[in-house]
């Protein structure tokens, strides 16, 4: 891995650190986390380039609730879970 390839990902582990923190709900079943469990980072545009640490992209989901945006796309771009047409991994 190139030093370079290792800030970026050292940064983005920063990045995604605290928002994990401030996370208090999954944002797509809308239950606390004390409920639904831990919350993981979705990329709602994907994570390529510069979307890896845009943390306006960024989405707090449990497990469950991230497996189900990547199971029904249409229906997450339809509640903004996922980028909809046009929009996946625009930078």
């Amino acid at each position: 891995m190139s030093p370079n390839q290792r800030r970026k990902l050292a940064h983005y582990a920063q990045l995604k650190a605290a928002f994990l923190l401030s996370a208090r709900h999954c944002d797509c079943c809308l239950l606390d986390v004390a409920e639904c469990g831990p919350v993981v980072v979705h990329h709602r545009c994907g994570r390529i380039g510069r979307l890896l640490s845009a943390t306006e992209h960024f989405v707090a989901v449990c497990h469950r609730c991230h497996e189900w945006i990547h199971a029904n796309p249409k229906r997450a771009q339809e509640r903004g879970l996922l980028a909809g047409p046009g929009e996946w991994g625009r930078q």
